[in-house]
């Protein structure tokens, strides 16, 4: 993975796509975004020393299968020395990023473009209130639901978990879910991967 990352990193900090974007010209407003959001990968990729891109892929592909193990023998001390390098490592690429700004607002302008740690604070301030007194309401309800309890096979609990995707308007066409040991959701509107696990 290193290698890989080391192949890319210099492809995607090639000094030409700089030139290339000052002299590109988009044919309409699609191709002026598509534009930016090109400049704005490149720029952000060419802050991170090649040396660290690579080292990070490295680590953060050793860690999978180190978390992996760590998890099926109930052993987070196993883990826990991978784990601290990758917290290293990202702090290095945060402060790489933020060249001098807030780090965590660097690491989040890369999922959450134009979004800082002051407008999440602010956020949630906002859902507070809402969110204590829904609280307060459930738990101070006269009849409280009866916990889950049973056992639930994983053909069951997969049919479940597809009547709610189903629910929420999950194109299968788009998309899949699939069994993992860590539960994650990616892509995009053509391609979106659900994955969970059972117990």
């Amino acid at each position: 993975m290193a290698a890989i990352e080391g192949v890319l990193h210099a492809r995607r900090t090639d000094p030409r796509i700089g030139d290339w974007l000052a002299a590109a010209r988009a044919p309409d407003p699609a191709g002026e975004r598509a534009m930016a959001l090109i400049a704005r990968s490149f720029q952000r990729t060419a802050r991170v020393p090649a040396r660290l891109a690579a080292e990070l892929a490295r680590v953060t592909s050793v860690a999978q299968g180190t978390w992996a193990e760590a998890r099926a023998r109930d052993d987070v001390a196993h883990f826990l020395p991978t784990l601290e390098r990758v917290v290293a490592l990202t702090r290095e690429k945060a402060a790489a990023l933020a060249m001098g700004g807030d780090a965590y607002d660097a690491l989040l302008d890369e999922y959450e473009p134009g979004t800082d740690g002051a407008a999440l604070a602010a956020m949630f301030d906002a859902m507070r209130p809402r969110l204590v007194a829904l609280r307060s309401a459930v738990l101070g309800a006269p009849h409280q639901p009866k916990p889950l309890a049973g056992t639930f096979g994983r053909d069951a609990q997969l049919a479940m978990a597809r009547e709610m995707a189903d629910a929420f308007g999950y194109d299968w066409a788009r998309g899949r879910l699939d069994l993992a040991v860590h539960p994650f959701c990616s892509g995009s509107g053509n391609d979106v991967r659900i994955t969970t696990r059972v117990v």
